[in-house]
C-alpha cells in the first residue's frame, strides 16, 4: 500500500485469478473507510511463471478531504 500527498491510496497485490482481484476491489468498494474509488475496476497485468499464472493488480481509492 501506498498513500500520496494528495490522498490517492495504491493498493497493490496478486492473484491466481482474476476475479479474485476484482472480488478485492468491491469488498473495499463497500467500506467508508477506504474513500472512493478512483478508477473503474482494479488495473491488471497477467503473467505465467514455472507453469502458474499470476495477475499483479493495483486498486487506487481516493481518500482525499473533497470527497
Amino acid at each position: 500500500m501506498e498513500l500520496s500527498e494528495d490522498g490517492l491510496l495504491t493498493i497493490q497485490g496478486q492473484a491466481q485469478k482474476m476475479y479474485l482481484a476484482s472480488e478485492y476491489a468491491q469488498i473495499l468498494e463497500k467500506s467508508d473507510l477506504f474513500g472512493r474509488a478512483a478508477q473503474t475496476g482494479p488495473s491488471a497485468q497477467q503473467r505465467t511463471e514455472g507453469g502458474k499464472t499470476f495477475i499483479s493488480f493495483s486498486i487506487l481509492r481516493d481518500l482525499s478531504e473533497d470527497r
